[in-house]
């Protein structure tokens, strides 16, 4: 809501996990973190993981704010200050890229070419 407020073309999520994945990587040794991807993805993802005493890697109301006032989100390991740094500064991360921007594409292949930051 503050990055709506402000008028923010992208916000930081600084959060305790280095991206998002394709399952839960505690109990999932396989899961694969997402480098970049839509906000509609990432809706899929937190609607589904979304309930009582249940954690995710953001809100829902946060992803429905985002859309609808295409505001990109980058998710990012909030203890690596390297990697909070680079967020900040709109230079490349590790964490997941969220693009407010695009709508969601057929199956995931390659990732597309990285947008400069604003």
């Amino acid at each position: 809501m503050v990055a709506k407020a402000l008028g923010a073309s992208r916000m930081i999520n600084a959060t305790s996990v280095d991206g998002v994945y394709t399952a839960d990587p505690r109990t999932h040794p396989d899961a694969k973190r997402i480098s970049r991807m839509t906000i509609d993805e990432l809706g899929e993802i937190v609607y589904k993981e979304h309930g009582a005493a249940k954690s995710s890697v953001f809100d829902p109301l946060g992803v429905k704010i985002a859309k609808e006032n295409a505001i990109d989100i980058l998710i990012v390991d909030g203890r690596d200050l390297g990697e909070l740094r680079n967020a900040i500064l709109g230079k490349e991360i590790k964490g997941t890229f969220v693009d407010s921007h695009r709508a969601a594409p057929g199956p995931r292949t390659a990732p597309a070419p990285a947008r400069p930051m604003r």
